[in-house]
């Protein structure tokens, strides 16, 4: 009786399963909660093994029967884990596991089975957000990585390829001797401070070597790891390569530059052209006034021609500052 009533209290449900030399085989006992968990009658006895069986899900009732003749086989441990369907609809997650031993020449197996349906989809939610995250990492066009507190890599996404030309095997155990010499020291004091601090980093820009030698620009950000124990083990993060933008921003400031030149040259020239119109004008007032052989004409037309090169010239700091086509000339 008091077998019984622990028994009977347990939150699962206790079985004894035997099997007889002529290959009869069924179930024995079988505590009152496997009609609460189950909805399976406990009576009759002798058919509780059959009515179980056809409650196992068919996705997994070959496993379960390929688990369970190996085990009376062997004369070994029985465990299996399946989904069996509720006479209501749906489905439970059961976990079963017993031992052997021989009674009378026959083979018993006292056992249990537990509901494990909350554990399994604690499990699935838990492997469908790794399975996402995964995803995520995997496929991401940034350098997603790990490493531990000497600096080396530890883990890198399959971006590292795109970016830097090493396979994800290849980074492993390489870390800031990979940093351009003249950003390594910088590196290496931004890393000491994570350490000292528990804390990461962000936006940190430093040169990065290739695989082919040459250097990419990446802006990196991290954030620490701590073990079981609370203690730090290493550091998480992401590196994206800026090395296309920097270069577009250069170009950029190049031709802000060359506007502001141009714009400065097309003003300089308009007013230089002013004042040479003016010249041209009394040049040319003051040559028709003298006679012909003054010996002032030869140098009034010197000034002239001079002047009229210098406008040429204007015209073309105009055409440049407007972005116009220009002759360039010897």
């Amino acid at each position: 009786d008091r077998l019984r009533g622990i028994a009977e209290n347990l939150p699962g449900v206790l079985f004894e399963f035997y099997h007889r030399p002529n290959g009869e085989m069924g179930v024995s006992y079988l505590s009152e909660q496997a009609e609460k968990l189950l909805g399976v009658p406990l009576e009759p006895l002798d058919s509780v093994y059959p009515r179980l069986v056809a409650r196992i899900a068919p996705e997994d009732l070959a496993g379960f029967l390929a688990s369970a003749d190996a085990a009376i086989r062997n004369r070994r441990e029985w465990a299996f884990e399946g989904r069996v369907v509720k006479p209501a609809g749906g489905t439970l997650w059961l976990r079963g596991a017993s031992r052997p031993r021989w009674v009378d020449g026959e083979l018993i197996y006292d056992g249990v089975l537990l509901d494990v349906t909350e554990r399994k989809t604690a499990e699935e939610s838990l492997r469908e957000q790794r399975e996402l995250m995964k995803a995520i990492v995997e496929t991401s066009t940034d350098w997603i990585w790990a490493m531990d507190v000497s600096g080396r890599h530890t883990y890198s996404n399959p971006a590292v390829e795109r970016i830097l030309g090493f396979r994800p095997e290849e980074i492993l155990d390489l870390g800031l001797d990979l940093v351009h010499g003249d950003d390594r020291e910088r590196a290496v004091a931004v890393f000491q401070a994570a350490m000292a601090t528990g804390r990461g980093w962000a936006n940190v820009r430093l040169r990065w070597r290739c695989k082919s030698g040459e250097y990419r620009v990446l802006d990196g950000s991290a954030a620490p790891l701590f073990g079981p124990e609370g203690d730090l083990v290493g550091f998480s993060g992401v590196d994206r390569d800026v090395t296309e933008q920097i270069r577009i921003e250069e170009e950029l400031q190049q031709a802000q530059k060359m506007e502001s030149v141009g714009r400065l040259a097309g003003g300089v020239a308009h007013d230089f052209n002013n004042m040479l119109q003016s010249i041209l004008g009394y040049a040319s007032l003051v040559l028709q006034d003298l006679p012909a052989d003054s010996p002032l004409r030869e140098s009034l037309e010197e000034i002239q021609r001079s002047a009229e090169r210098s406008a040429d010239l204007t015209g073309q700091l105009l055409a440049f500052a407007r972005k116009q086509a220009i002759t360039p000339k010897v």
